[in-house]
């Protein structure tokens, strides 16, 4: 593979090996995958969903900016009021921001340098470089996201993510597909979280890969 294609790679999914995994299984505008036996696949959203989830997501927007807690006090702010507020308590999290684009551009250059190198013992050696810094963007990211966990920008991502998912997701019915949901409210109730989560990842890999390809 050429560098060109991994870094490619690594600006869509940001990690080249889940970036050639993605890719070989995503064909027709969609993509498939198993759960429990069971056969699902996500599928590229049509313009109509495309509007109909930003709808939605404005939507969302108003409700959390009405949203107060028992004092009056906005429950949900967008990040730079957060920022303020965690700065004042002497958390810079611009800091914390700097440092993780530090590690993600270095973990970044190894992967390059790993798909140039034929040497097995450097392979190693570079991996294991690479699951150091990533294991530091764990903890780094994890802190992060619990202090904007009530932003604005944070939650409507997370709210669009998952409404599209709604809209997209197929499992196999003999030959034909049906929507597992029908409708975010649906999806919402389902039992199994962790078929939403791995759903969540491949609907990241297609959307990504489509964006780059």
């Amino acid at each position: 593979m050429e560098a060109s294609q991994v870094k490619k790679a690594k600006e869509t999914i940001g990690e080249a090996i889940e970036y050639l995994k993605a890719k070989k299984l995503i064909s027709n505008n969609s993509i498939e995958f198993e759960y429990n036996n069971e056969v699902y696949r996500i599928v590229l959203p049509t313009l109509e969903q495309e509007i109909e989830v930003e709808n939605a997501k404005n939507k969302k927007l108003n409700e959390l900016l009405m949203e107060k807690d028992e004092k009056g006090n906005p429950v949900y702010m967008f990040k730079e009021q957060w920022k303020e507020i965690y700065k004042q308590r002497g958390i810079n999290l611009d800091d914390y921001e700097s440092r993780l684009q530090i590690l993600t551009i270095d973990v970044e250059n190894l992967l390059e340098k790993l798909a140039q190198t034929q040497d097995r013992p450097e392979i190693m050696k570079i991996e294991k470089k690479i699951a150091d810094l990533r294991n530091k963007i764990a903890e780094i990211s994890a802190f992060i996201i619990e202090k904007y966990k009530y932003s604005i920008e944070h939650t409507l991502l997370f709210f669009s993510q998952t409404y599209l998912l709604s809209l997209v997701l197929e499992k196999k019915k003999g030959r034909k597909w049906a929507r597992v949901f029908k409708s975010f409210e649906e999806m919402e109730k389902y039992p199994d979280s962790g078929l939403i989560k791995v759903a969540l990842t491949y609907l990241g890999y297609l959307m990504n890969l489509e964006n780059s390809l």
